[in-house]
């Protein structure tokens, strides 16, 4: 199933913020590895697929690095 989301980069971790009971976060309790592709606002696939590893984050020093990250990119 494809999904696109708003992400924020730090180095090799990607961060993406969604409400805990979302399908995404209940697809990744089923199964850690994805593929992930950049794409445009519309879903449109514009590179290569890559293998990754996802996982929740409910660490509340991890969930305040990953929040600086999301508002130096999205303000």
């Amino acid at each position: 199933m494809k999904t696109t989301v708003w992400f924020a980069q730090e180095g090799n971790t990607i961060f993406v913020q969604t409400v805990a009971n979302s399908g995404k976060v209940k697809r990744i309790h089923n199964n850690e590895r994805v593929n992930i592709a950049p794409c445009m606002m519309d879903g449109k696939i514009i590179g290569s697929w890559v293998p990754a590893q996802v996982r929740e984050v409910t660490d509340p020093e991890l969930c305040s690095t990953a929040n600086r990250f999301w508002c130096r990119k999205y303000g």
